[in-house]
């Protein structure tokens, strides 16, 4: 036999492993484009990942039709252990997400409303490669629906505590901290491996007072053990007395509620210089420019507030002979802003890069869009609400200079159209506003190359893509759908988990 003889005799093919190797293999695939690409290889791949990978990476679900998902993730634990995501959603808000080809184990007459405490802990208990957690339950109180209204929140959180995987938790409820007593006991507070928090909702403040000693170092105790922490977003108040008690190396994103205590909270940012994306609210008795140092938040990219904070942050005032650098801000969200000339301001800033700014959001109806083009031409998504005057020529040879423009949000497309907002029918039902819906679309489309999604006319959630040839022309096969992004809570990059 010859040597390559030998090579090709001893080449084993993936799907010579043994099921047992391979089923441990396909879990590591994170991405579920890497699943459907893998799947299309041959068909004996495709019997492998499609549902059992596909179907069970991430699960978005509503708490009142949930029940027969646990209890048929509770019978499988092959398939519970490649969950990485869930998304418990009190409304269901976005498109729900779970696995539909496999729950064959589940009989329609064993399904009922009620979600059993055994089930949902051996579920949770599976999941031994989940990441992300959110729970949003508010103006209720944490339980899953049923005829007892049981109180499934101290289960679920000692079993993410004991799983230990979970790195970014998401809780938004009433109450959501009146889960067991003592309160050390609480899973919750032992969970040391995240790198993203929220929690959300009302409190009492004689139950949770930031001046009880003995509930508020439970706290801070616990925050300081969360070392590597990243994304922040925490009731100020449960906190505000001993935020000084309170140090993150690596915080990246910090999303502040209202509060009054401006002093505290400039405090607080000062020693956190990492801060790369801020959400604050400022009330009126913001800072003066030269009340911050010269080094304050050297890394912030992102900022969303007033507007009058944003012109402290990107004041040119010398500070002790030291010049306050440029800042270079990728995203701004800015609202409140109460002076006629806060456009032209903004334009002519100074203080920050205009070249590197690629997201942009105003809430002041003044605004023109040569001269935004002309100030921000690397902008790539786009929000401006309805102007004064609207004249959709004019406003597309504006903004065909912005070349790199991929997002265009509803406002500003169909401000002249007077739709009404709402829910999203299947289509435009009046074929004259369709017709002009269509023309406005096609114009757009050719006259910006890189954009990618509009506003739709009639809900602000749902976003009309637009198709392209590989030519370069858009598709006449389908000029655009109406779709819903399907973004996901802990994309950290987007932030989308943060918005208010």
């Amino acid at each position: 036999m010859t040597e390559v003889q030998t090579v090709k005799s001893s080449t084993i093919s993936f799907f010579d492993l043994p099921i047992e190797i391979i089923e441990q293999i396909l879990p590591e695939i994170e991405h579920h484009r890497d699943l459907i690409n893998f799947a299309c290889t041959s068909q004996l791949s495709s019997q492998l990942v499609i549902p059992h990978h596909t179907e069970y990476r991430i699960l978005r679900l509503g708490t009142s039709s949930s029940a027969h998902i646990w209890t048929h993730l509770a019978r499988r634990p092959d398939l519970a252990c490649n969950i990485r995501e869930i998304d418990i959603e009190l409304h269901a808000a976005r498109p729900p997400r779970e696995p539909s080809a496999l729950i064959e184990d589940v009989d329609f007459e064993e399904r009922t409303w009620e979600v059993r405490e055994d089930e949902i802990a051996r579920a949770l208990g599976y999941m031994r490669r989940l990441k992300s957690f959110a729970w949003e339950h508010r103006s209720l109180s944490p339980t899953f629906p049923g005829p007892n209204e049981r109180h499934f929140a101290p289960v679920v959180l000692d079993t993410l505590q004991k799983i230990g995987t979970v790195e970014h938790l998401y809780l938004d409820m009433d109450h959501w901290f009146k889960f067991n007593e003592p309160i050390e006991e609480c899973g919750l507070w032992r969970m040391s491996q995240l790198h993203s928090l929220a929690l959300r909702g009302t409190y009492e403040a004689e139950d949770w007072p930031s001046r009880s000693t003995r509930n508020a170092m439970v706290l801070v105790n616990w925050l300081n053990s969360l070392t590597s922490l990243e994304v922040l977003r925490l009731p100020w108040g449960m906190f505000e007395e001993h935020q000084t008690l309170l140090f993150f190396p690596k915080l990246r994103y910090l999303n502040i509620q209202y509060t009054e205590s401006t002093a505290v909270v400039l405090d607080f940012l000062e020693r956190h210089p990492t801060l790369q994306d801020l959400t604050w609210y400022s009330n009126w008795n913001f800072p003066a420019p030269s009340q911050l140092p010269s080094n304050f938040l050297p890394e912030l990219r992102r900022f969303e507030g007033r507007y009058d904070f944003f012109e402290v942050l990107a004041s040119r005032t010398e500070i002790n002979g030291d010049l306050i650098p440029i800042r270079k801000f990728e995203s701004l969200i800015l609202h409140w802003m109460d002076e006629d000339d806060y456009f032209d301001k903004l334009c002519a800033c100074p203080g920050i890069d205009h070249q590197a700014l690629r997201i942009l959001s105003l809430a002041n109806d003044y605004w023109n869009i040569h001269e935004l083009a002309v100030a921000f031409p690397m902008i790539e998504e786009l929000y401006l609400p309805p102007g004064p005057v609207f004249d959709f020529e004019s406003f597309l040879s504006g903004i065909e200079q912005f070349k790199h423009l991929k997002i265009l949000y509803r406002s500003l497309v169909w401000t002249d159209l007077a739709i009404e907002t709402g829910g999203v029918p299947a289509d435009l039902q009046d074929p004259e506003l369709q017709s002009i819906v269509n023309e406005r679309i096609q114009a757009l489309a050719r006259r910006c190359p890189s954009l990618t999604q509009i506003g739709h006319p009639k809900a602000t959630d749902w976003y009309i893509e637009i198709y392209r040839e590989e030519s370069g022309q858009i598709s006449s096969r389908n000029e655009f759908v109406f779709q819903r992004p399907l973004c996901s809570r802990f994309e950290m990059d987007s932030y989308w988990l943060w918005d208010p």
